[in-house]
């Protein structure tokens, strides 16, 4: 078996305007299409979660039968926000890459330049203040 490295096989044709065009609808735009789910919030950095954040808010009330965790937070929608902005931006990054195209490549580099940015000391990348990382008793998705 032969290991097939990210960049070895390059989009052509079809496939590649596909990318393109996605590049250049939802995915380059998110930002403007969802505001408050990507630009509006900076859960990597300043608006970490902590005990005293909010949930946010998703539509919906939960069920008072629902597990709770820290302080009766339902933690199961506390990274909703999170999870929205890592699964875009990985789309985002990988087809920017793959596109080879130097405006994209320019965004992804800086987007990845501001997420290190938020790397604290110990090495942690993430939503959680100190106060609530690991601590989850629930499904949340946090490795």
């Amino acid at each position: 078996m032969e290991k097939i490295f990210f960049g070895a096989v390059k989009p052509e044709g079809a496939l590649r305007a596909s990318i393109e065009r996605d590049m250049n609808g939802c995915i380059g735009h998110l930002e403007e299409l969802a505001p408050t789910i990507v630009r509006d919030q900076k859960i990597y950095g300043a608006d970490r979660l902590t005990r005293l954040s909010k949930q946010a808010e998703l539509g919906r009330k939960p069920d008072e039968h629902e597990d709770k965790d820290i302080q009766g937070v339902d933690v199961q929608y506390m990274w909703w926000n999170s999870e929205s902005q890592s699964n875009w931006r990985d789309g985002y990054v990988r087809a920017g890459l793959l596109l080879e195209d130097e405006t994209w490549r320019k965004k992804v580099d800086a987007y990845v330049d501001t997420i290190l940015q938020t790397q604290d000391e110990d090495g942690y990348l993430g939503i959680y203040g100190k106060d609530l990382r690991y601590r989850h008793t629930t499904e949340n998705g946090e490795l």
